[in-house]
Order: C-alpha cells, then structure tokens, then sequence
C-alpha cells in the first residue's frame, strides 16, 4: 500500500508516527482527538493502521510499538474502531495502548469495560499520567509534549520517498533488460556477420548512456536534504533518528543499487565487445588452418608416393638421398607459417578468448598434422643415410674379402719359441683387420633392418611412419646381410684353423721350460735343507731359533710350490683343450707332482715337530712358575669376612686347582707326544738323542710338583667350605627376613583381579607361597641348627671365630621363629578375602554369562524375527517363537540360580555386598527386558495369527455367503401352510443375524488387522527389529482389507435383495393367512349366525330381540372382520404395486376375500331388514354403520402399525438427514477448496497480503484431504446403508483410521484462525464477493469441526431408536467421539516442551487432564497442579507455564508403566488415587497421590493404568516366582502371589480381540483362536516391583 493511494485519509491526520518512543524505546503511534469521527469509515480506519503498521522497520518494532489514543473529547463508540482495528490488522505489534481518558465519567466507564477484552494490554491514565510511560520530549504538543512535528511535511516527503523508490525500481527493471539483450550468446556464424553484429553492438551503447541515474540522484538528494531538516527540528527523538537512518539507508541502497547497475551494465557491453571482436578473430583463424592443412595433405600425398624405397646399391641410395634433401628444404619454409599459426593460437589463448578451447584445439590440429608430416620426413631422412652409408660399406667388404682370405691360407708354423710369439701377434692382428671391417658392415646393415622391421606404435605424431611398408627394401638387406655373412664365416673357418696349429706348438714349448726349472730348484736346494735340520733343541730359545730358521725357509719355497701348482693346472687345460699332445704334457706333470707331493710332507711333519716342542717348553716354564705362587698362598690360610668374599675364595680355589690340574695334565700329555714323534725322526745324530734324554727328565718333575699341590689343596678346602657355609647361613637368613618384609606386605597388600581364573590363581599361588614359606622358614631354621651341630662339632679346630660364628647362628633360629609365627597369622587372613573374592567373582562371571544367555535370547529373538505375510509365515513365527520360549526357561532358571546365590552372598556379609546387589539388579534389569521383548513377540505372534486366520475366514464366509444368497428359493412353498409364517420369520431373523454377524466380522477383521499393524511397527520401531522394507506388511493387509470390504459391500446388497424377497413372502404368507381366517370365519360364524337366526313369524317381540342380537353381533364380531378386510384390501393394493412375484396369489386371495364378505354381508343385510320390516323401523342408509365400523376399525389399525413402524420411519429420517447433511457437507467443501484454496494458491505472491503468502497449508490444513476422503469414498459407502441405517454404524467403525485426518486439522485450526485474524484482511471477502459465495471463509474452515459434533448427535439419535446390542451404531459412535477427545489431546502434546526422548517411542496419548499431586515424603504436605499425560509405556508429569500470553508445559519426569503399582482408594478423599514404585505400596521408593477433578475422571484413569500394567504382566507366571525378592525387583515382574491372581480385566486390544471370535458370529466354518491370560492384583492396588529413584516423587512435585 503506498501513501498516494490513500492520501486523503493521511491528511485528516487520523493516526500518525510522530517519531517519539516511550521510555522502552518503542515508537509511538499517536490517534489524535477527533472533532467528527463520526464521518470515518471503519474500512478508512483499517487502511490507514494498516498502512501506518508497516512503515517502521522490523528493527525498530521488533519488540512491539506504543499506541497514544487521544479520547478526551470522544466517545467510546468513536474509540472502539480504532482499537478494533489495531485487533485486526496488527495485534501482535500493540505493546501497549494508553488512552487518555475522556472526560465524562460514563465514557470512562465503558472505555475501561470495553478495552478489555482484546489481547493487547489497554492502560487509561491522564495526560500527567502519561508523562510517566513517555518523556515529555517524546510527545507532540498537543499531549502537552515537546515534540514539534509537521504531519503535512512527514507525509509530503513519505510520498516523495515512495515516488523515488518506484521511478527507481523501474529503472532497475530497464537495466535488468538491457542486461539480458546483453547477455546474449549469439555470436555471427562467418566473418561477415561477425562484423554486422559489431556495427550493431556499438549503438548499443548510445542507450546506456542517456540513463536516468543522474536525475534520480538529485531525486534522492533533495529527499535526503528534506529529511535532515525534519531530523533537525526533533534532534531528541529517538524513533526519528531510526527513521531517519532507516530512510537514508533505504535511498543510499537504491542510489548504489542504480550505479552498480549501470557499471554492470557498461561492464557487459564491454565484455560483449570482446566477445564480438574474438569471434570475428577466430573465423580469420580458422581460415588460416583450413588452407594451411590442405596444403600439407596435398604434400603429403606426393610424399608418399617414394617413402618406402631405399635403393639397391650405393649408387641408386645416393640419387634417392639427393631428391629427398631437396624436397626437405622446400618444407623449411612451411614450417615458418604453421609457427606463425601456432603463434596466433597462443594470443588468443593468453588473451582470454571465449572460444580458446576450440582455437587450441585446431591449433592443436594442425600441430598434430605437420608433426606427423614432418617426422615422415625426418624419419625418411634418417632411413635413406642409413641406406646410403650401409650400401658404400658393403660394397668395399665384398672388394677387400679375396685379399683376407689369400693371407690367412698361406701362414706358416715356425719351431722356434721366438719365432711361433712372432707369428700367432701378426695373424691376430690380420684377424682384428677384418672382423672390425665385417662388425661394422652387419651393425648398419642391423640397424637399418630393425628401423625398417620394427613396427612403430599408431599416436598422433607418427601416423604416417606407423602405415609405411618397407617389406621390400627389408628383404633386399637381409639377402645383402646373408651374403656378408657367409664370406666371413669362410675366412673365419681358414683363421681358426691357423691360428690353433701355431698355439698347440706354442704352449707345449713354454710349459716343458717351466717344469725344467721347478725340478732343478727341488733338488739343489729345497731337499737338502730338510735333510740337513733334523735336531729340535734342548730348552725354548733354541726351539724358537730352529722355528723362525724353518719358517725362513718355508717362504723361500712357498714361490716355487705356487709355481708348480700353476704348471699342474696349465698342464689340464692344455691336455682338455687339445691345443697341444695331451700325452706328452700329462707325462711331464706327473713327473712334476709326485716330487712336489714328497716335498711338502717332509716340510709339514718338520714343522708340527717344532711347534709342538716349542709349546711344551713354554708351558713347562709356565707351569713351574704357577705351582710356586699356590704353595705360597696355600699355606697363608686366609678366611673371608662376608658371603661374597667367601664365596669367591671358594669359587677361586676351584678354579685354581682346575686350572692347575688341567695345565699339569695337558703340558704332561704334549711332552709324551712330543717324545713319541722323536722317537719316529732319524736318531743317527748324537745332539737328537740328548733331546730325547732332556723331555723325559722334565716330565718326572712335573708329576711331583703337583702330587706335593694336592695335600695343601684338602687341607685349605675345609676351612674356606666351613666359612663359606657360614657366611651363606647369614645371607640367606638376610635374604629370608627381607622376604619375610616382601611377604608381610604382600599379605597386607589387597589385590584387585579383572576374573575369577586370575582370582583362583592368586589363591592357589598364595596357598602354594604359604607352603612355601612354612617350607622355607623350617628349612631355613633346620639348617641353622644343622650348622650349630656341624660348628659345635669343629669348634676347637676353629679357635675364636668358632665361638663367634655359634652366636650368630643362634640368633639367626631366634629371629626366624618370630616371623614365621606373624606370617602364618597374616596369611590365614588373606586366604579368608581371596576365597571371598574367587566367590565374587564366580558371581560375576555367572552373571556375566546370564547376561550373554539373555542378549543371545534377544539375539534369537531378534534372528527369527520375520514380519509375516501369510498365515504359513505367521505359524512359523509362532514356530520359532516356541522355540525361543525353551532358551527364555533356560535363562530363567540361571537368572533365579544367581539372584538367589547373591542373597546369600549378601546374607552372609560378603566384603562385594554393593557390587553383587548391584550386578543382581543389572541382570534383573535385563532379564525383565527379554520378557518383554518375548511379551511384544508374542503378542505379535497372536495378533498375527489372529489377523490371517480371521481373514482367511471372513473372506471364506463372505464367499460361502455370497453363493448363498445367489441362490433362488421358493420360500413361500418350501413348508406346509401352518408352518409357513413361523419358517419365514424365523428366517427373516437368521437372516437378521447373519447380517449382523458378517458386519461384525469384517469389523473384527480391521481391528486384527489394527493390532497386527500396530504390534509390527512397536516390534520394528521400538524394540529394533530388522525389517527389509519390500516386507512390511501394511500394503499387503491393506490389499486384503480391500479386498474383504469390496467383497462385504457385495454381500451387503445380495443380502438386502433377499431381505426384500423375505418380507414380500412374509407378507403374501400373513396376507394369505389373514385371508384364509376371514373366509373362516364367515364359513364357521357367519353362516352359522344366519342358520341359527331366522324369523319367518311376526311376532314384534321376538323381532325386536332378533334385532338386538343382531346389532350385539354386527359390533362384536362383524366389525373386527369388516375392518380385517379393509385393511386386507389396502395392503394388497399395495403389494400389488410392489409385488411382482405373488401378484397372481394375491389377486385371487382378494377376489375370494372380497366375494365372500360381501355375499355375507348382503346375507346379513337381508336379515336386518327382516326385523326392521316386522318392527316396522324404516332402513335408511344401512349399511353406514357397518361402513363407519370399518373405517373405525380400519383406523385402529393403520394406529397399530404406525406404532409398529414408527421407529422405523424415525430410523430412515435420521439416515435421509445424516445422507443429505453428507452431501451438503461435501458440497461445502467443494467450494471451499476450488474457491478459496485454489484462488489462494493461483494469485501471484505479490497481489497476497504479505502475512499470508505460502501460509496456505496452516489456513486451510489439511481440508483438501479431508475432501477427498468424503467426496471419493466416504459418502458413497454411507449411501449403500440408505435401506439399512441401523447398520450405518458399521460405515464408521470401517472407515474408522481416515477420520484420524480432522485430528490434525482440529490440532491446525487454532493457528489457521490467528492467521487469518491478523494477516488476511479483507482478501478472503474479496474472493466471496468474486465467485458470490454464500459463506465467508471462516464459516468454511470450521464446517469440519461441526460435522464431527453432527455426527455424534445423528449417531446418537440413531442409537435412541434402534434395538439394543443391534448393529454397530455405538461403536460408530465412539469413533466419533473419539475425534475430539484425540484432538484435543494432540494440541495439549504440542504444548509438551523439554522432551529429550521420542514421543514416539512412549506410544500413543490415551488420556491427558490436570491433576493436583502431593508427595508422602514431604513435611509439609502442599498440593501442585500438574498437566499429566498417559502413554502406552509411560506417565509424563509436566507443569503449566505461560509465556508471552501462550500457555505451554514443561516437562518435568516420567514414570514407566512397567515400574509403577495403582492404589485405587485413599482415604479421605473419593477422587484421590496414588501411583507407587518398589516391592510394596507401604514401602514404595516413589509414591505420589493424585487428585482429579471429578470421580468418574478418577475411574477412568485408574481402569486405563490397570489395563496397561496388565498388558505388561509375564504372558507365563511361572517366570515370575524367582524374581519377587525385593533386593532385585524390576518393572513388570510381579510376585507369585499376584502373578496367580485373578484378572477381572482383559488386555485392551489383543485379548479383546482374541476372545472375539468368529465362534460367536453364528457361522458354520470356526477358527481357533487364543487368548492371552493376564494376571493383575485383585485388591486396591496393582504394578510392578521397580527399584526407582527415590528423588522422583520430588521431581515430579518440584
């Protein structure tokens, strides 16, 4: 809305922003006093609020703005529009509304009534009054303010910033145009339109320059400087600054929005500029590459022509290189302008040119394509050198071959050793001549080959090398090659054989010369020196002298062995190799060998000889100086002073007389070998005799030294073993005392173990540890006291250190007895605390083991888990499920074995007491977890078979039903005539109950098909079980519900046919009957009457009797009939209108009927007038009275059957209303959705009012859905029960799960109403008056609400005239009620704040309602008000809390239903009840009394929690009894004693519907069906055994 459209409102200054703000910082809007309000339009009001309200910026009524109304001079009828109007348009912006007050005392009586009843705070004050919420300086003059404001000067520069803002935003559109003619891609297709479209692009520019920026700058200057004044004059007003800033900032925007458009503007246009000059660029490009690739496709071609021939001989290779160099050089000069090319690619790559890519890629093109054509070339100039070269080459070998080869067959072989050297160096070097010749020929005749063979890989540069053939060429060189090859290996076969005559005569002349002069060396020299030194000296210098004199020696000989061992070897090769006569060189290295062989063992046993005599003299010496240090020592007797230096005196002593005994007996042992192998040498000499003489002498000596070593050696050993000994008595009595010290600590030590294996080991190692230190303590004292014998023994031999040591030892026993008694107390103490905890931790490894036994129950469960989709899948669900029942006894059995282990454990005072109550509760805890996992299962497994089998049933019946009433029968003659009525209507009352039942039935099979639904999801959803998605069974039961209901509304029309052809023969049958008793009558009556009553006499008397007997008969019995046959009459009328079947009965039974009366009447007429004429009475008219009687009896009854079918027609009125309210329903929907909703989502967001753009899912809800559901399915099964509206019910109950749909939109409709009273303003009249609607939109949106509350009444009504325990109007009608009741539960959920869990998981709300709570434990006993809501699995305690005028609850505990008991009845009180958790309610950890508002309220409650605790009780008692202990009761198990309890409730779905079964819906095909037993407490109180927290009755009171 902009200033201009309603301008003349403005400046009547009705309501206006003077800029103030109250001491909040709100700003201020003042309505001004009011000569004439009489002459302003409301719709004027609304308009200017309306106006006004969106003229501050969110920032500064982010927090709500102040309304001053000026009312001293008004009334309060002129006031109230204006606070009616702030109500409509803006009522969440109002902070606060002050009203002056008027000035006469009523006014300001109906001011302050009146101005309370909207939502924003309304304050009446006086101007002084006013000062005190808003400074002086922030109210205009005329509220006695300081505030200077000028509303025409505000106004003038509003409408002077909205003109801007448009004029701007339209030039903001002008640019987006040109932006977008800019922004064009096209770009011309050849080099001609390219630069067309240049010429056109430069005028472009001649319109961006003659834009309106400028004059729209000096626009917004002059409007700023117009604001700066308006700031100046009210500096103080904070609002005005905002306002300011916000104006200044809202033009300055649009100012750099306006600039920034043009320089983007300019900016494209130049962008395009370049976009247009590159494009003219790239087709000058691409021309270039276009004739430059011709080009060289042209060349390529005659290139190719000769690119595989390579010449035959040097002269034709030659004349080939030459016109190959020639046509090279012309292609140099290409290469310059495919540069060039390259180069220009390379610009307008670097340049940025928007078609780079495509340049690159023809540059790339043509780079790949003279590459190609110049590597072709490359490779043919390579190939044709090597052509070239290689047939120069040749040739000249072929020339020189004749000359070798001449050469090599005329070499002779020489005698001489000299001459043969001379001859083998000069043919190797003729041989060297020509095979470096030959090498070079064949390694460029190879080259060439392999480059002409091997087949080169296809890539972009080598494409044309990749195709060339060179088959030909590479024949002609491998024949070339071949020749070559066969002239070399000629002139090699005549060198070879040369070349090996020469080095056969050659080497044997060389080895004969070295075999010469090894021999003669051997036998003038190394032999006689050995015979010569054969003496081994008589002490170890002169030993050593003959030693280093044969080591000499050995290195002189040492040349000539290696010589001679070369020789041996040349020898074999030469004799293999055949390059000399084997024969003659194997003689002269036998020779050779067998004189060396003799050689070396003279030499080896001639030095073994020295070494070992050199050794034997130098141990000796050793040996001698050895034995006089231990006889000094020995005989100084020293003892040591500690264990230590005893021990190595000891350990010294042995080592020394070992060393020394195996010294003596090892230089013994070489000495004798010694004189052995002297004894083999030559013993001519006299100086190798006296050697023998000296050895043995020197081993007589050594044999007495150490037998003189041996009596000092026993004598030492027994005082060092004596000291020994004692020194190790006190270390170990050191030792043991210190161990003792380890061990006290250890005992005191408390050790922590993480099993009981760890456990029993340390146990079975402290037992063993304390045999050990009773084994160790005794051996310990027994050896001290051994030790005092053996010293007591030997005292005198050890003087005073004898007496010394005794001491020591007796107080070593002393001591050692005192700590081995304190050990022994101490380890008996801590065997007591190891056996405890072994017995701790066998616990806890068997609970441990429960608890696995238990999660592989849940495992189990969980891995047999299948969701079924038949009635095969769900007995094998059962299947399995029995088998888990079998683990779950198993479990149980454990679990009682260790809750009751544990209590004895406890009893006994065990040191774990906490920890073993505590693992006995987590395995309780888990225990109760199964069974309800095992609880839901099984309900699960009933609820499924129950869903199949009832399915499988009922749709057999419906079947079975349906072929059943196909048949046609004739009913009317299928008994004999007596029997006929009783037979009909005994089957029109089967039929009756058939009807009843099969309805029943289908009703059953949605509420099985409910609870299987219901308990999938709670088994997937909340206890987790895997569920592959093609397998959820909804869509399935879904399929099959479809398929029963199509099925059900056939049987109901088949069965409403025959109910028709029932009652057509009933009533033929009753008319037939009634026909027949009237033609009885008259035949036993009547004609009896009229035989018995004659008068053919004139007595008077007698006539007169006559006559009055007769009136007495006409009245008593001809009435009735006369009346029988009226209405005979009228009902065969019409049955013969209705009826085709007995048209032909009824007709002749109405012909017969009718005769016969009237023959009879006229009869009695006849008589009548008989009297009459002897009584003389005149007959006027008579037969009226037997007329009138038949009227009147005619009339009695047509009474009697309105009577009859009185509540019938009141049945099919209230079913005609309830089908014509369907139909207006509907068709009130119908506009609304294609009106309203339609409208709403067609306009155009900016045409909306802004508080309702995208808003129309809250306004409307979900009303579409619900339309859809009464148009499509719900009205057009409601009019199949049109003849049937005691069973219309049934219609409700099936379609029972869709009506959850106004549940959301009753939940939507509080905020669909604040929506549409705070944003809509008038658009929805708007849209009435465009389609002349009947109705505005709010009567439309609560049109659902108020079908609901009709059906109740229609279904009640309904109720009211229909025989009770018929059909199913009732639960039709608590369906209905339900609506609400759901409903208003959802809005209280919504108001749940601070959850942490999903409300989901709790389950469904049954009920919601405030309670007031005490808590026992308190002292002061103060009831608290409540909000308390009832899940499936739990009660939520909340409080109520308001906040901003909103009420919400916060959420304060919860208790599980599994955890809690109910005690009905506190005294008292009535209405009182109390929820406990623990073993007993006098001994509950939580209890808490609760108090309702009523006592039906308090029944309700309490049946409902009793039903849920009942569901949760084991479906098996017997797994209950060995977890009644209350140390480790959990929820939900229960004791024995309540557990055997009898129940007077059943479960709500499951066992309701399992006691429900077809067996009682009167059909001849049966199922089995199961029920599960509850068991619940049958006094006051029921629940389970919790071990809760004993803070949660205060949190739930807090």
């Amino acid at each position: 809305m902009k200033a201009a459209e309603i301008s003349h409102l403005l400046q009547n200054r009705i309501a206006f922003w003077s800029g103030g703000v109250d001491r909040q910082d709100r700003p201020i809007l003042t309505f001004p006093c009011h000569e004439s309000p009489d002459k302003l339009k409301y719709e004027d009001l609304v308009k200017v609020i309306a106006y006004l309200s969106q003229v501050p910026s969110p920032e500064n009524i982010k927090h709500g703005f102040t309304v001053v109304l000026d009312m001293r001079r008004s009334k309060w009828d002129n006031v109230k529009p204006a606070l009616k109007g702030l109500q409509e348009v803006c009522p969440d912006l109002v902070h606060i509304v002050f009203i002056i007050k008027p000035e006469k005392f009523w006014e300001k009586h109906k001011t302050n009534v009146g101005s309370s009843k909207y939502t924003f705070e309304t304050v009446m004050l006086s101007l002084d009054g006013l000062q005190k919420h808003v400074d002086p300086s922030q109210l205009v003059t005329d509220l006695n303010g300081k505030m200077q404001f000028d509303h025409l000067n505000w106004l003038t520069s509003r409408m002077m910033l909205e003109e801007f803002t448009d004029n701007a935003v339209g030039l903001l559109k002008e640019f987006d145009e040109l932006m977008g003619s800019l922004r064009r891609s096209d770009v011309g297709g050849n080099i001609s339109s390219a630069k067309t479209m240049l010429q056109y692009h430069s005028q472009l520019r001649e319109n961006i320059q003659t834009s309106a920026v400028e004059s729209l700058t000096q626009d917004a200057q002059a409007i700023l400087k117009r604001l700066d004044q308006s700031r100046s004059i009210n500096a103080a007003s904070s609002s005005g600054d905002s306002e300011y800033s916000q104006a200044t900032k809202h033009i300055t925007t649009l100012l750099n929005r306006m600039h920034i458009s043009r320089t983007n503007v300019q900016e494209t246009w130049h962008q395009r500029k370049v976009q247009l000059d590159q494009c003219l660029q790239l087709q000058l490009f691409q021309r270039d590459v276009e004739q430059m690739l011709r080009w060289i496709a042209h060349e390529k071609e005659k290139f190719l022509m000769t690119y595989t021939d390579i010449g035959t001989s040097f002269h034709q290779a030659h004349e080939l290189q030459s016109q190959h160099i020639e046509f090279a050089t012309t292609c140099e000069s290409v290469q310059v302008q495919v540069s060039e090319i390259k180069s220009t690619a390379h610009r307008l790559a670097d340049a940025g040119h928007y078609a780079a890519a495509n340049v690159k890629m023809q540059a790339q093109k043509l780079d790949l394509e003279w590459k190609a054509f110049y590597t072709a070339i490359e490779d043919r100039t390579n190939v044709i050198n090597r052509s070239t070269s290689f047939h120069e080459k040749i040739e000249q070998y072929m020339l020189d071959v004749p000359n070798w080869l001449s050469e090599v067959k005329n070499q002779g072989v020489p005698d001489a050793i000299d001459e043969l050297e001379e001859a083998v160096a000069r043919f190797d070097d003729l041989h060297a001549a020509f095979h470096t010749f030959y090498n070079q020929v064949v390694s460029e005749g190879n080259g060439l080959l392999e480059i002409l063979q091997t087949p080169v890989a296809s890539s972009a540069y080598n494409s044309i090398i990749s195709q060339a053939d060179y088959r030909v060429g590479a024949s002609h060189l491998i024949n070339m090659i071949h020749e070559t090859l066969e002239k070399n290996k000629t002139i090699e076969d005549c060198w070879v054989a040369t070349k090996a005559q020469l080095n056969q005569k050659l080497g044997l002349r060389l080895f004969q010369k070295d075999v010469l002069q090894v021999l003669t060396w051997l036998d003038e020299h190394g032999n006689v020196f050995l015979d010569k030194n054969i003496n081994v000296g008589r002490s170890l210098q002169k030993a050593s002298s003959l030693q280093k004199a044969h080591e000499h020696f050995e290195t002189i000989a040492e040349n000539t062995i290696t010589n001679a061992e070369k020789l041996l070897h040349a020898a074999d090769e030469l004799a293999q190799s055949g390059e000399c006569n084997a024969e003659q060189i194997n003689m002269e290295a036998g020779k050779l060998e067998s004189k060396i062989r003799e050689f070396l063992q003279r030499l080896e046993q001639r030095k073994n000889l020295l070494n070992l005599t050199v050794s034997f003299y130098t141990h000796t010496q050793e040996l001698s100086e050895w034995f006089e240090e231990l006889r000094a020592e020995l005989l100084d007797g020293k003892l040591a002073e500690d264990v230590g230096e005893a021990t190595l005196l000891v350990n010294q002593f042995h080592r020394q007389k070992e060393a020394t005994t195996e010294a003596a007996v090892n230089t013994i042992n070489e000495g004798e070998s010694l004189l052995e192998q002297l004894g083999q040498v030559k013993m001519g000499s006299e100086s190798a005799t006296e050697d023998f003489a000296h050895i043995h002498d020197i081993l007589e000596n050594l044999n007495e030294a150490r037998e003189t070593l041996g009596e000092l050696w026993n004598k030492r050993k027994i005082k060092l073993d004596l000291s020994l000994e004692l020194q190790c008595l006190e270390e170990d009595a050191s030792k043991l005392s210190n161990q003792h010290k380890v061990w006290i600590s250890e005992l005191e030590r408390e050790d922590k173990y993480p099993d009981s294996a760890k456990y029993e080991h340390a146990l079975h190692l402290h037992n063993e540890k304390y045999l050990n230190m009773q084994r160790v303590n005794s051996h310990m004292i027994h050896r001290a006291k051994e030790f005092i014998q053996r010293l007591e023994e030997r005292r005198s031999d050890m003087g005073e250190k004898g007496h010394t040591m005794f001491d020591k030892a007796n107080n070593t026993v002393d001591s050692l007895t005192d700590k081995s008694m304190y050990i022994n107390t101490l380890a008996e103490q801590k065997r007591s605390k190891l056996e405890q905890n072994v017995q701790y931790m066998h616990f806890e490894k068997e609970a441990r083991q429960v608890s696995s036994h238990i999660g592989h129950g849940e495992s189990n469960l969980t891995t047999t888990f299948i969701c079924p989709n038949s009635l095969q899948e769900a007995e094998k669900l059962e299947k399995d499920f029995d088998g888990c029942q079998g683990m779950i006894e198993g479990i149980h059995m454990s679990a009682s074995q260790l809750l009751r282990k544990a209590e004895e454990m406890i009893h006994n005072n065990h040191s774990e007491t906490d920890q073993i109550r505590t693992l006995g509760e987590k395995v309780s805890e888990k225990w109760q977890k199964l069974v309800h996992h095992a609880q839901e299962r099984h309900k699960l497994v009933m609820a499924s078979n129950n869903w199949f089998k009832t399915a499988d049933q009922v749709c057999s019946v419906l079947e079975s039903l349906e072929r059943e009433y196909n048949r046609d029968e004739d009913w009317c003659n299928s008994q004999k005539n007596a029997d006929r009525e009783e037979f009909l209507l005994q089957l029109i009352n089967k039929h009756l109950e058939q009807k009843e039942a099969f309805l029943k039935a289908c009703t059953l099979a949605r509420r099985t098909a409910e609870t299987f639904i219901k308990y999938v999801d709670k088994n997937v959803n909340q206890l987790g079980m895997p569920l592959v998605k093609s397998r959820y069974p909804r869509n399935n039961v879904q399929a099959i519900l479809e398929k029963v209901h199509k099925r059900e509304t056939i049987v109901l029309e088949y069965w409403a046919i025959r109910k028709k052809k029932h009652d057509k023969c009933l009533q033929f049958v009753q008319f037939e009957a009634s026909a027949k008793e009237v033609i009885e009558w008259i035949r036993e009556v009547g004609d009896v009457y009229l035989s018995t009553h004659t008068h053919d006499s004139g007595d008077e008397n007698e006539a007169d009797r006559l006559l009055k007997e007769h009136r007495e008969f006409v009245e008593s019995e001809m009435k009735e009939k006369a009346g029988k046959v009226a209405y005979l009459k009228e009902v065969a009328a019409h049955m013969l209108e209705h009826d085709n079947s007995h048209r032909d009965g009824i007709r002749q039974w109405l012909e017969a009927v009718d005769k016969r009366f009237r023959e009879f009447t006229d009869s009695i007429d006849t008589y009548k007038k008989q009297l009459e004429l002897t009584l003389g009475i005149q007959n006027v008219q008579p037969r009226d009275n037997i007329n009138s009687n038949c009227h009147k009896d005619k009339m009695q009854h047509r009474e009697i059957n309105e009577e009859k079918r009185k509540s019938a027609r009141k049945r099919e009125f209230i079913m005609a209303e309830l089908l014509q309210t369907e139909r207006a329903y509907v068709k009130d929907l119908e506009e609304c959705v294609n009106y309203y909703l339609k409208d709403m989502k067609n306009t155009p967001a900016d045409e909306l009012p802004a508080g309702i753009v995208g808003q129309h899912p809250v306004i409307f809800g979900n009303i579409e859905e619900i339309y859809q559901f009464h148009k499509c399915t719900f009205l057009q099964e409601l009019e199949k029960y049109e003849s049937l509206p005691e069973d219309v019910g049934h219609n409700f109950v099936t379609w029972a799960e869709k009506f959850s749909m106004y549940v959301t939109y009753c939940k939507n409709k509080t905020e669909s109403t604040k929506v549409l009273m705070a944003h809509a303003g008038s658009y929805f009249d708007k849209v009435q008056s465009k389609y002349e609607l009947n109705g505005s939109i709010q009567s439309y949106l609560i049109k659902p609400v108020q079908r609901i509350t009709k059906y109740q009444l229609l279904l009640k009504d309904l109720m009211a005239c229909c025989d009770e325990g018929k059909g199913e109007i009732k639960d039709g009608l608590d369906v209905m009620l339900s609506v609400p009741k759901k409903a208003n539960d959802a809005v209280h959920l919504s108001m749940l704040e601070g959850v942490q869990d999903d409300l989901l998981a709790w389950g469904e709300v049954l009920l919601q309602d405030r309670f007031t709570l005490w808590d026992p434990k308190h002292i002061i006993k103060k009831g608290r008000e409540r909000q308390i809501f009832l899940f499936e699995d739990c009660i939520v305690f909340a409080k109520e809390a308001t906040e901003g005028g909103k009420t919400k609850y916060t959420y304060k505990t919860r208790l599980l239903i599994a955890e809690i008991g109910v005690t009905e009845h506190i005294e008292g009180d009535q209405c009182k009840f109390a929820l406990w958790t623990g073993a007993v309610p006098t001994m509950s950890d939580t209890k808490i009394i609760l108090k309702a508002h009523s006592l039906d309220t308090k029944q309700t409650w309490v049946t409902k929690i009793r039903q849920l605790i009942n569901e949760r009780v084991l479906y098996k008692s017997k797994y209950n009894e060995p977890m009644t202990r209350p140390l480790f009761s959990k929820p939900g198990l229960r004791s024995s004693s309540r557990s055997h309890a009898s129940s007077d409730r059943n479960s709500r779905e499951l066992d309701s519907i399992s006691n429900t079964s077809l067996d009682e819906l009167s059909f001849e095909r049966r199922g089995s069906q199961n029920s599960i037993g509850t068991a619940v407490s049958s006094d006051s109180s029921s629940g389970g055994n919790a071990g809760n927290n004993p803070n949660r009755s205060s949190q739930i009171s807090n």
